[in-house]
C-alpha cells in the first residue's frame, strides 16, 4: 500500500477482506503493511510487490494471512521476498521478478497453482513453495537455485531447464501427472 509522499508512514491497521478487480495493477505493495485475506483478480498485474526484508515483505508483516491472487494476466511481479500467498489460475505467469520466492519453511509456503507457467523470468532463489497443477511449474534461468519445494502434478513439466546454465535443483519433492516430465533439460542447457 503506497501513499505518495509519505515514505516514512507506518500503517497500523489491516488491509483485509477486499476484492480488488479490473485494474492495470491490483495491488502495489511497497510498505510494511498487514495485507491479507483479499481476493485480487481480473487485473493486468495482480500484485506488484517490493520488499527486500522480512520487516517489509508481502506475507511477512502482521498476521500474514494469504491473499488469493487469481485470474490476472500476470499474477505477481516480485522484487524482494514473498511468502504465504495463493497465486492461482492466472492467464500467463504466476510469479516473475527477482529476489527470494518463499520463506524459511514450507509452513508458510506460497501456493502457485493452475497457471500457464507457475514461475518464470524469476532471478533468484525459489524455496519452500508448493508449485502444483500448472502447465509448466518453473522455467529456470541461469544461476537459478530451486530447493525444498513441493513440485507436483504440473501437466507438461515440473522444472524446465532450457538453454541456460548453472541451475541448481536440490531437496525438492517432485511428482508427475500422467505423462509429464519432472525435470526437462534441453536446448543446450549445461552446468
Amino acid at each position: 500500500y503506497v501513499i505518495p509522499g509519505n515514505r516514512n508512514l507506518t500503517l497500523t491497521g489491516q488491509i483485509t477482506g477486499n476484492v480488488v478487480d479490473a485494474s492495470r495493477t491490483g495491488l502495489r505493495y511497497a510498505a510494511a503493511a498487514d495485507v491479507g485475506g483479499n481476493v485480487i483478480r481480473g487485473n493486468g498485474v495482480g500484485v506488484s510487490a517490493i520488499g527486500e526484508s522480512t520487516l517489509r515483505a508481502l506475507g511477512f508483516v502482521g498476521q500474514a494471512r494469504a491473499n488469493l491472487i487469481t485470474q490476472n494476466a500476470l499474477g505477481v511481479s516480485l522484487s524482494g521476498l514473498m511468502q504465504g500467498q495463493i497465486v492461482a489460475d492466472n492467464i500467463g505467469i504466476g510469479v516473475t521478478g527477482r529476489g527470494t520466492l518463499g520463506g524459511e519453511s514450507l509452513e508458510r509456503a506460497n501456493v502457485i497453482r493452475g497457471n500457464a507457467l507457475g514461475v518464470g523470468g524469476f532471478t533468484g532463489l525459489v524455496q519452500h513453495n508448493s508449485i502444483t497443477g500448472n502447465a509448466t511449474g518453473i522455467a529456470a534461468l541461469t544461476l537459478q537455485e530451486i530447493r525444498e519445494n513441493l513440485i507436483t502434478r504440473n501437466r507438461v513439466v515440473g522444472v524446465l531447464v532450457a538453454g541456460v546454465d548453472d541451475v541448481r535443483i536440490a531437496g525438492n519433492t517432485l511428482q508427475a501427472e500422467d505423462a509429464a516430465d519432472l525435470v526437462r533439460v534441453q536446448n543446450g542447457a549445461f552446468n
